[in-house]
């Protein structure tokens, strides 16, 4: 039997929302190992919405959806930023202590992509 999980909000970026989205998908029907990337996946994603797309304005919104079906779980982080290339993003310094956000999500996300000020999630296993 297929197990499937769909939510939908909005969320601040104030303080407690990065516990409050981790606490969120350890409820998630999915492995261990599954939970620990989607959790970092969003903290990432997360942390960019509020710090480039809204330029640290904590008291704008972000929005945040995940769909488990099965396997595969889908999330999706929009917020009311300018946007970006996903393709032009360039792979990080190592060493720099800010830059790597999308490069981490890239590398532990089966699929990641960009469009219409939403950034799509997708992992799968």
């Amino acid at each position: 039997m297929k197990q499937r999980f769909n939510i939908s909000f909005k969320i601040q970026g104030k303080e407690g929302s990065l516990s409050f989205l981790r606490g969120l998908v350890e409820s998630l029907p999915t492995g261990t190992l599954a939970k620990r990337r989607i959790s970092m996946a969003i903290v990432e994603a997360f942390n960019n919405a509020v710090f480039h797309a809204h330029s640290g304005r904590k008291e704008l919104f972000v929005g945040v959806a995940i769909k488990v079906s099965g396997d595969r779980t889908v999330v999706e982080i929009k917020d009311d930023g300018k946007g970006f290339d996903i393709g032009k993003v360039k792979e990080p310094d190592i060493y720099q202590m800010s830059g790597r956000g999308i490069f981490i999500i890239k590398n532990i996300m089966k699929k990641v992509s960009y469009e219409k000020g939403r950034l799509i999630m997708t992992y799968q296993g």
